[in-house]
């Protein structure tokens, strides 16, 4: 079993550990230019952003060229998936890849602008996060399928621009240490230390695994629901780190 991952605080290399198989990073498939997978079962995980799939992972599928006999996706989420699985089901079909099972995982919420981390993280026992991905590895283990003829229409809903470009707005202050950490999590090379201090170019996608990742707490977005980051526990930075590499 092959699974293709994209992280940026952890949730979905996560889910791919608890899955198993053999687990590629989206960001280095992109960078190595790596686009044919071939394997027995080939799944994807990645997160639902603005209601919708990651633009960035569905982009990499539309580019891809997938052989195998079962295939699946599991979208990590935090409150509503909004019309994610359609959209997905409809982006893997045009890439010629059958998503036979599309599973989610309700986990911590990581957007700034609108969830307080702290109390995010507190409520993270009550999701029973480990119970579902439990059960969505036998469902997978299992091979079994969604009634995906089913699913809602997606009709002429478009993904949001999902924080496409939100660099720009990022702000850097006095506490920054100069550690480059934003730089080297960052999934699309979009930021450069220039005078030990991060410079955001114009390909942002608005993961913001700079400013959850950053150790001294100095990137920061205008508004945000509170001063609190995350990443999950169950992944450390270095992890991220080399997924995003």
């Amino acid at each position: 079993m092959t699974i293709l991952y994209f992280t940026a605080t952890g949730n979905g290399l996560y889910i791919a550990k608890s899955l198993g198989g053999t687990l590629l990073s989206i960001p280095q498939m992109v960078k190595s230019g790596t686009r044919r997978f071939t394997d027995d079962s080939i799944g994807i995980v990645l997160p639902v952003y603005a209601w919708a799939p990651a633009p960035y992972v569905t982009e990499f599928i539309s580019q891809c060229r997938f052989e195998c006999d079962y295939g699946f996706a599991v979208l990590s989420y935090g409150k509503f998936k909004g019309l994610a699985e359609p959209l997905l089901y409809r982006s893997a079909a045009r890439a010629g890849l059958h998503l036979d099972f599309i599973g989610s995982v309700l986990m911590v919420d990581n957007y700034l602008p609108l969830f307080d981390m702290k109390r995010q993280m507190a409520g993270a026992a009550a999701k029973q996060i480990d119970r579902q991905l439990t059960q969505l590895k036998q469902q997978i283990t299992a091979r079994a399928k969604n009634q995906t003829g089913g699913l809602p229409r997606a009709g002429a809903a478009r993904a949001f621009s999902a924080g496409s470009g939100m660099g720009r707005h990022y702000r850097v202050d006095p506490g920054c240490i100069g550690c480059g950490v934003c730089a080297g999590v960052c999934p699309v090379d979009n930021i450069r230390l220039e005078g030990g201090r991060p410079v955001f170019g114009g390909s942002c996608i608005g993961c913001m695994a700079c400013i959850q990742n950053c150790p001294a707490g100095a990137l920061r977005l205008p508004l945000e629901a509170g001063r609190d980051r995350y990443r999950n526990p169950h992944v450390t930075l270095s992890e991220i780190m080399d997924a995003n590499a």
